[in-house]
Parts: structure tokens; C-alpha cells; sequence
């Protein structure tokens, strides 16, 4: 009503001015009961909103004022079918006829609105905050108008005021998070299991594989992510991975696409082709093609055996190889110069499962990440065995620890 109120008047005095004084009334009630209100009520409401559920629509607004019309019908169709039903089911079954045309109405819109790409907005924790300080400022400045307008001498001059402050916020806060041109291979501790994430130069964001709870996932990876880039470009993919997981983790933190070779698609026995949610691209890599991510930076699948795939990320003249289980000896024979002193070696307990870890070392890598929760086998290896997160990063010619 704060809100509401003073919009309404404004609309009013406006619509008088261009359709005259009887016009303009036929105009406001309406205007002001299906969007005027309904866009305050949405304003003081979207930090909860931001909070509890962590994103935001960004088609509300039109949906809201599309459906709202019917919604008095419903309730009132919705009570006379309720008591009619309680005298005799006929008589519920004959007036819930007149309200399933309102409800399937209802129903349309928002699903059809719910599947517009990009329908919604999913946030950084932080952004909730922020929202929730930008509302409250927002607020203070509509309730103190009259006594900063006696300050500044118009209503105009605060409201500049107020987007000065929030772009100068904005401004700085885009800056702050911009992309550092360097390849970052980050290594951290999600629960019971590790997450390996990749952010290119540019400022894509790659996981490789899905493991473990995805609510722990999303938070070991929430601190590293934008605020103005909070999704995940690509998943990449070594091994199947479990749906449930991956949509789990889509209402978390969007997923744009999923990236892999056919051997990890191609069902075995008693599993199925990958179902992805409608939101999430999939990009089945060749084997032994370079896909450039970005200018600079590319992506090879070096070795294919069932439900798994190794690849090659290659940044400039620096190369770092993901085995990921795949059997050593066909890789060095496929490729022999990239598994000569390779700069970065990333290994998991599959590599040296039956493999013996001294081949793995006769490659010379400059650096070996050891990819798991369990001890590593190699000594000077970079793991988590102390640590919760460990950064690997490169410029595209050589590649160092981050101190951070």
C-alpha cells in the first residue's frame, strides 16, 4: 500500500492529462488493480523471494497481470463447486465444468511463460543481499521524498541520486569481478568428494564431472562464480553421470551445456542415453578434434573406451591431461608428444588402479593434481589432503601454484 498508493495517484494525474479526467478513471482502476499494485507488491517482496529460493522470475511481470483477471472467478466458481460436490458429486462434476476453462487458462500461461529461456534468474547468495539492501534504500527514498525534495528542490533529483549511488555499486562491482585473462585449474574439497573447475581467461566456467552431493558442489563453487556470471558454461564429462545429480545441481546453479564424446553417451548394459533438462545444450566432442572453447584454449578427446573419456585442454604452448581412467598405454600410443613432459597431469584413483603410478611419473610432468580425497601416491603431488581448495594457473606459457 505504501507504494501502491502514490503509483496509482501519479497514473491518475498522468492519464488526466493525456485522456482527460472521466477517461482517465475508466483507465486507472484497472491499470492500477492488474499492474500498479501487483508491481509493488513484487518490489517489497523480491528480497524474500531472492533469499528463499535463491533466483528470480524475470517474466512475473507479465504473467502476473495475464492471469490475475480470472483468479476472483476461480475462487468464487472454486466455492460453489466445492458445495455443490458436498449435496451430491453430479452436482460437483456439472460446476466444476465452468471453473476447469479459468484453472487450464491459468495453467497455460504460466507454464508457457515458465518455459521462455531464461524465464528466470538464479542468484549469488550475495546478490540476495544486495537486492535486499537496494529495496530497502529504494523504500527509505519513497518514504523521506518530501523532506529530500525540500533538501534537493525535486522528486527528480533524489531518484537521480538514488541510481547514482546503485550504478556507482554496480559499477565497481562488475569491475571487481572481471576476468583476469589467465587459465584457472581449481581443485576443491564438495563433501565426501573433490570438484574440479575450470575458468578459461575470457571467463568460462567448466566443471568436469558431477560427483558427490550437488548441494555441496554448489557451495564449494558459489565463492569462485561471478555475481554477474553465475552459471556454469559447460559441464565436461568423463564418465556418465547421474541425472538426478544434474538437475539437481541446474536449480542450483545453471548449467548452459553438457560436453562429452560418445563413449560416455553410448548406454551399456542396463543404462540409458543421457536426458538433459530443457535448458541444457549437449555437445558431443570428436574424437581426436581440437573444439576451441575460446580463442587460445581448446579441448581434445585423447582416448575412448567404454563409458569413458580422457581428454587434452591445451592453452597456448601449455597442456594439461585429464586421463580420467583411461588406459595409459593407449594414450601414449595415440599420442605420444602429448604425454611427453605434459604441464600439468590431473590423476584420480582410477589411473593407478592397475596402471603403477611410476609410469604415470616417467611422463616428467612439471606438476601432478592429485584429483581425489584419498592420499596421493606422489610425493610433491598437489592434493587436498591438507587443504581444502588448491589452484593451479597459467598465462598460456607457463603454469604456477596460486599463493592464495
Amino acid at each position: 500500500m505504501v507504494f501502491g498508493t502514490p503509483l496509482q495517484n501519479g497514473f491518475s494525474a498522468l492519464a488526466e492529462k493525456w485522456f482527460g479526467e472521466e477517461n482517465a478513471a475508466r483507465i486507472t482502476s484497472p491499470v492500477s488493480e492488474y499492474f500498479l499494485f501487483t508491481l509493488a507488491a513484487q518490489l517489497t517482496t523480491l528480497p524474500v523471494i531472492a533469499i528463499q529460493f535463491k533466483r528470480i522470475s524475470l517474466v512475473s511481470l507479465l504473467a502476473n497481470p495475464l492471469i490475475l483477471p480470472v483468479q476472483p472467478a476461480i475462487l468464487e466458481a472454486g466455492m460453489v463447486t466445492t458445495f455443490a460436490g458436498l449435496i451430491h458429486p453430479i452436482f460437483g462434476k456439472f460446476c466444476a465444468m465452468f471453473t476447469w476453462p479459468l484453472l487450464a487458462y491459468t495453467n497455460f500461461i504460466v507454464s508457457t511463460l515458465g518455459k521462455v529461456k531464461g524465464a528466470s534468474l538464479t542468484l549469488h547468495p550475495m546478490a540476495a543481499f544486495w537486492i535486499l539492501l537496494a529495496v530497502l534504500l529504494v523504500l527509505l527514498a519513497f518514504l523521506l521524498r518530501n523532506f529530500f525534495k525540500k533538501q534537493f528542490g525535486s522528486s527528480a533529483t533524489v531518484w537521480l541520486i538514488v541510481l547514482l549511488i546503485a550504478g556507482s555499486f554496480t559499477t565497481w562491482s562488475i569491475f571487481a569481478h572481471r576476468p583476469d585473462s589467465k587459465l584457472h585449474v581449481n581443485l576443491m574439497k564438495t563433501g565426501e568428494s573433490s570438484a574440479l573447475f575450470i575458468q578459461t581467461p575470457s571467463g568460462s566456467n567448466l566443471l568436469i564431472d558431477l560427483a558427490g552431493d550437488t548441494s555441496e558442489t554448489s557451495a564449494a563453487l558459489t565463492p569462485l562464480l561471478s555475481p554477474w556470471d553465475f552459471h556454469i558454461d559447460a559441464l565436461i564429462l568423463t564418465q556418465p553421470v547421474s541425472e538426478t545429480f544434474l538437475s539437481d545441481l541446474n536449480q542450483m546453479l545453471r548449467i548452459d551445456s553438457v560436453m562429452t564424446s560418445t563413449a560416455v553417451l553410448r548406454p551399456s548394459a542396463g543404462n540409458y542415453p543421457l536426458t538433459l533438462p530443457d535448458n541444457i545444450k549437449l555437445i558431443t566432442l570428436p574424437a581426436g578434434e581440437p573444439v576451441a572453447i575460446e580463442p587460445g584454449l581448446t579441448l581434445t578427446v585423447i582416448g575412448e573406451v567404454t563409458e569413458q573419456a580422457a581428454y587434452a585442454l591445451q592453452y597456448g604452448e601449455v597442456t594439461i591431461l585429464i586421463p580420467a581412467g583411461v588406459d595409459y598405454a593407449l594414450l601414449k600410443e595415440k599420442y605420444p608428444d602429448l604425454m611427453r613432459q605434459p604441464d600439468l597431469l590431473i590423476l584420480t584413483p582410477y589411473d593407478v588402479s592397475y596402471i603403477p603410478p611410476r609410469l604415470w611419473s616417467e611422463l616428467e610432468p612439471k606438476t601432478i593434481l592429485w584429483n581425489s580425497l584419498e592420499p596421493s601416491p606422489y610425493q610433491g603431488a598437489l592434493s587436498l589432503n591438507s587443504v581444502d581448495w588448491t589452484s593451479i594457473v597459467s598465462d598460456g606459457i607457463q603454469i604456477w601454484q596460486d599463493p592464495k
